[in-house]
């Protein structure tokens, strides 16, 4: 996290994805969390080693988390609202080579 963190302080980007964050249930936001970010974040499950996929958002930019049904388990998404009604949506997920980790459902993406 020091790595990450010293990264964010040159760059300042406004979204940050990152893929094989091995983060499961036992570790808290507040441990990956960066100052000035909202964090949406989805962990493999605990008995499954790597995958995982972590969304940083500017905290400014009042994200809302969005829940995609598609199959896939390690995805994350947010919509960013913006000139009034217009929307956009940012996501990161990963596609783990281990097939039985996931069953894909050829299902439209639907937005609220």
């Amino acid at each position: 996290m020091d790595y990450l963190s010293a990264e964010v302080r040159v760059l300042n980007p406004d979204i940050i994805g990152i893929t094989e964050s091995w983060a499961d249930g036992r570790i808290t936001e507040a441990e990956i969390g960066l100052d000035g970010y909202e964090l949406f974040r989805c962990d493999r499950a605990l008995n499954d080693k790597g995958g995982g996929v972590l969304l940083y958002v500017r905290a400014s930019l009042n994200a809302s988390g969005v829940e995609v049904l598609d199959g896939y388990p390690e995805q994350v998404w947010c919509k960013l609202k913006y000139s009034g009604t217009r929307e956009l949506m940012v996501g990161v997920c990963y596609r783990t080579p281990s097939e039985n980790l996931y069953v894909p459902v050829s299902t439209p993406l639907k937005l609220d």
